[in-house]
């Protein structure tokens, strides 16, 4: 309760305010989402992550310049990150080596994230001097836990009190998406923020062993009742790489500790020892050395077992509750995930044949290929172009079409080790080891020793062990998805470095190194030169805002084209070309509104742009055939589908292409041979269920168009077998519900029918055709006499004459032409 004061090692509340900033940072990152751009999940935040590095650097260097005496701890772990940092700028040097001599606008947002949220682990590191700036910092952590949850939640049950106002509303990805819009993201966040719950609960149960009833309850209470409304939300996101990584940081945790405690016994055991031989073999003199051993290291690890109990139990049994409240919800279609049960999720995700392991697998082996062939790496932001060169698998792979290409490998250690070189994997791996090597060294210190302040000591050392837990479980978690890619995981990893930099040093008491004050100075200077580069100052137009505008015009341009307002299209999305020449998309998509104005030619030069930048973009290269089919130009069509093909040798839409043109020029035969092995591979791929239900039916409309070719190769060459086969196949394609009327469906069913037969009857299968002959017949009802005949003459080939008699007569009754027409077929029978 004494006042606060300034000095060299508190600073009182001027040295508070960067732990303050740093706790209101992260529940700023969580929360913010600004609806109406296309990156309006990641790139909000990855702005207010830089802006907030670059605030909180200054500020810590203008205290520091003012008088405020900052120490650096001289932490093991600077190392592994400058290391890990110096391979990301190194991948930079390498990078436009793949995009066309150009830094990708990828790569500039990996640099962007990454030394900011670097910077913010120095930061972290040098300012938790006290404990007060510690809780300041799970503080933050917790409200932007909860931030997260309440959203969450509020979409999950539709609470509109927990939602923003429906003007500040937003797309979701997923449902519940909260500020993240996608749920697995957001659960990314949870499991990095819940560990300030941990560290807290710790706390409240040590004040309890203590007798401080009245402090623990005050504590315990509303903690408990945070964590739980969070653990409530990370099981509405069914995000079982978060299950597995909360788990994996939990155990680990608690090995760190265990090992912490084996460490603190044998050293304790060396110093008895020690001490007992520099005694008199006086008996007494040794019991009075060691007697407060024993119940020191009792008293210290009783609440943090207790406190694991607590957590583990209660909270879990609250959150089992609540989940079984929440699924009453009704579930979203094709969202049927959320209703499957904790226990079928769990089991799922050792389910090694499904589709997603198998994406998985396949996304990975084709890395670690690439990894093989370049160990130093291929450059920052540069996994989706390099990805392509090394598939393992590229026929029948839909996570590789032109509906849908990789942008991560949904493996972070390996897509590190892609793009930022062996050197970069081995930093990282190390960064992880060093964390936890100092975790122990915290524990073993604490156990070891009575501290000039308990408290605060058991603080550092429970919040090293939460923060240990929230990096392995991002770690677990990236294990199959793509936290390290993402701003707010980015920085709760390297924030969560900060603390354990920060509490080793306290606990083992090292001394920190002092430095001269000019060094503030120096990190004001660079905190400010920081800011004036991303936010801008008079008439400097800061980095921000030139990529808000580079969104917003991506943004824009893309909903005009595909709302067929192409010219306005065109006017936006040049605007973000003009701030982001060396971003692929933004070609790619000038490319489609020229070509939708007619500048065909002009929408190639764009798309050879786009391809420039991204030399393996199956989308683009078939948009090239295309084009330069409607151009005119035979060459260039053949070099793209041939570059197409090369990359996916089974996509339809490059072969629909050629099809198209060779069947217009006469070469059927060619269309036979082309396309007839892939009817047989997409037929048998479609047969065993795994045709993909989420690319909006493109694959479908791929394949009939595919069938549509072959029909029309067939009947030229007058292959009425072939012809009749693939008729078949096309009407076992469902007709979609295009808005069209009932009528409409059922003449295209109708026409279907009269196709197969007639083929049918050519191919002389008189037999197979007499059914699609009465359905055509069937479907007309009472009019088109000329399906009467047809079914008619079908049932006079088949020896049915009653059949033949009964719908000669109804087609001659309805048309009298039809007499002649009949008699010749029925007598040439």
């Amino acid at each position: 309760k004494a006042p606060a004061t300034t000095n060299a090692a508190d600073a009182g509340w001027l040295g508070d305010l960067v732990a303050a900033g740093l706790g209101v940072l992260i529940w700023g990152v969580a929360a913010i989402v600004e609806p109406g751009i296309r990156d309006l999940f990641q790139w909000p935040k990855q702005k207010l992550l830089a802006t907030g590095a670059a605030l909180l650097t200054g500020l810590a260097g203008a205290l520091w310049f003012a008088g405020v005496r900052w120490r650096w701890n001289r932490s093991p772990l600077l190392w592994p990150v400058v290391i890990l940092l110096g391979s990301m700028v190194l991948s930079l040097q390498v990078a436009p080596s793949q995009t066309g001599g150009i830094l990708s606008i990828f790569a500039r947002y990996d640099a962007h994230r990454w030394l900011a949220a670097g910077a913010l682990f120095v930061v972290t590191a040098t300012v938790l001097s006290t404990p007060r700036r510690l809780w300041f910092l799970l503080g933050g952590m917790t409200l932007g836990g909860l931030a997260v949850a309440r959203t969450g939640i509020g979409e999950h049950h539709d609470i509109q009190a927990f939602l923003p106002p429906p003007d500040k509303r937003w797309a979701i990805i997923s449902k519940p998406g909260s500020t993240f819009g996608n749920r697995n993201m957001a659960a990314e966040m949870m499991i990095a923020a819940i560990p300030a719950c941990y560290a807290a609960l710790a706390m409240a149960v040590r004040w309890w062993n203590h007798g401080k009833a009245s402090r623990a309850l005050a504590l315990a209470v509303p903690t408990g009742l945070f964590l739980a409304f969070q653990l409530y939300y990370l099981k509405l996101t069914v995000t079982r790489s978060a299950f597995i990584g909360t788990a994996l940081g939990l155990l680990v945790a608690g090995l760190a500790w265990v090992l912490g405690r084996i460490v603190a016994e044998r050293r304790l055991d060396r110093e008895a020892t020690a001490q007992a031989a520099d005694q008199t073999a006086d008996v007494d003199a040794v019991q009075t050395a060691s007697a407060p051993v024993g119940p020191a290291r009792r008293s210290k690890l009783v609440p943090l077992l207790v406190a694991l109990a607590i957590g583990g139990v209660g909270v879990s049994g609250a959150s089992y509750m609540l989940v079984k409240f929440g699924f009453s919800t009704p579930i979203d279609e094709g969202d049927a995930k959320r209703a499957r049960g904790f226990v079928d999720l769990a089991k799922s995700s050792f389910d090694t044949k499904s589709d997603a392991a198998q994406w998985r697998f396949g996304m990975w082996a084709s890395t670690w290929e690439a990894i093989k062939a370049n160990p130093a790496g291929l450059g920052a932001g540069n996994w989706r172009v390099i990805y392509p060169q090394y598939l393992t698998q590229r026929e029948k792979n839909e996570m590789f079409s032109i509906a849908k290409q990789p942008i991560r490998a949904h493996q972070d250690f390996l897509q590190i080790g892609a793009e930022w070189g062996v050197q970069g994997l081995a930093a990282l791996l190390a960064l992880l080891g060093m964390a936890m090597w100092l975790t122990v060294r915290t524990a073993a210190h604490y156990l070891r020793r009575e501290q000039d302040d308990p408290d605060g000591a058991a603080l550092y050392t429970y919040s090293a062990m939460a923060a240990l837990a929230g990096i392995i479980a991002l770690c677990g978690d990236a294990l199959f998805s793509f936290p390290l890619a993402l701003p707010a995981p980015t920085m709760m990893l390297c924030i969560l470095l900060g603390i354990i930099a920060a509490a080793e040093a306290k606990v083992s008491g090292r001394k920190p190194l002092e430095l001269p004050q000019w060094t503030g100075g120096a990190v004001l200077g660079a905190g400010v030169a920081g800011l004036v580069f991303l936010q801008g100052f008079g008439g400097y137009v800061g980095l921000h805002e030139r990529w808000d505008t580079a969104e917003k015009g991506f943004t824009e341009g893309r909903a005009l084209q595909k709302r067929g307002r192409a010219s306005e299209g065109l006017a936006a999305i040049r605007k973000a070309i003009a701030i982001n020449p060396d971003d692929f998309q933004n070609h790619f998509i000038e490319a489609l509104c020229l070509n939708s104005l007619g500048q065909t030619k002009e929408a190639i030069a764009s798309l050879d742009r786009s391809l420039a930048l991204y030399p393996n973009l199956l989308n683009a290269w078939v948009n090239v055939a295309m084009f330069s089919l409607k151009a005119g130009d035979e060459a260039k069509m053949d070099a793209a589908i041939d570059k197409a093909l090369a990359l996916k040798p089974d996509e339809l839409v490059a072969l629909n292409t050629r099809a198209n043109y060779w069947n217009a020029r006469g070469r059927h035969e060619d269309v036979l041979k082309l396309l007839e092995p892939q009817y047989v591979g997409y037929k048998a791929f479609r047969d065993s269920g795994r045709w993909p239900d989420d690319d909006n039916g493109q694959l479908q409309g791929a394949f009939k168009t595919m069938l549509q070719h072959l029909v029309t190769a067939a009947k030229k060459l007058g292959k009425h077998d072939v012809h009749a086969k693939y008729l078949i196949a096309l009407n076992d394609i469902p007709i979609p519900n295009d808005g069209r009327s009932e009528d409409a469906k059922r003449t295209e069913r109708r026409d279907r029918a009269q196709g197969i037969a007639e083929a049918l009857l050519a191919a002389n299968n008189a037999k197979d055709a007499l059914q699609w002959a009465k359905l055509a017949a069937e479907l007309a009802g009472q009019t088109h006499p000329e399906l009467k005949a047809l079914y008619a003459v079908t049932a006079a080939r088949n020896g049915d004459d009653k059949t033949c008699a009964h719908e000669s007569q109804v087609a001659i009754a309805m048309d009298g032409a039809q007499k002649p027409k009949l008699q010749e077929s029925l007598q040439a029978i």
